[in-house]
């Protein structure tokens, strides 16, 4: 969505302006990168907490795509995104899930998380707890995958420390497979 077209140049927004609302398909193809397992590398942009852009999927993705982009050039396939805090919020296109005791956990969207839609689903169904992470606390996560409109992947290595994918991710994406997502 945009603010739509003005008469006036500016950031001003005149009283009869009317919206414009832009939705781009694709056809998703079939394709096993989609379920690979997913080499992060910690972003050096922050996201912050209090901001409009980090609670709201916008057309302004600058950051999460030059971070995206200095991962990769690194050798990673994605970047992970803190807050001014340190604190985990989520990759540059996904939210983040960690298991801990065999209970899963993703970021508060105060902490800059996205309210992503799969990831807003499976709290409503009691699959998931809120709860901050900072990167101190992964030595005690035992499974880490991320998600999106397209599905869930698992992490495989977040900076030099590696994951394995274990069993709560398999139940979590055979959950979501049920239900065609």
């Amino acid at each position: 969505m945009t603010r739509g077209y003005a008469k006036r140049r500016g950031l001003d927004i005149e009283n009869n302006q009317k919206s414009n609302f832009l939705i781009t398909i694709s056809k998703l193809t079939s394709n096993q990168t989609i379920t690979k397992p997913v080499k992060l590398k910690v972003s050096k942009i922050k996201r912050f907490s209090n901001s409009l852009l980090s609670r709201n999927k916008t057309n302004n993705y600058f950051e999460n795509i030059q971070s995206k982009l200095i991962a990769q050039k690194n050798g990673y396939d994605d970047a992970l995104m803190l807050n001014e805090s340190d604190k985990i919020c989520c990759c540059s296109s996904s939210n983040i899930f960690f298991v801990k005791k065999n209970k899963i956990f993703t970021p508060p969207i105060n902490d800059g998380a996205l309210d992503g839609t799969v990831r807003r689903f499976l709290i409503e169904k009691k699959k998931v707890e809120v709860r901050s992470i900072s990167l101190n606390n992964l030595s005690s996560v035992s499974e880490i995958f991320l998600t999106n409109s397209i599905g869930l992947r698992p992490v495989s290595k977040i900076n030099n420390r590696s994951f394995k994918n274990g069993p709560i991710t398999e139940k979590i994406t055979e959950y979501l497979n049920k239900l065609g997502i």
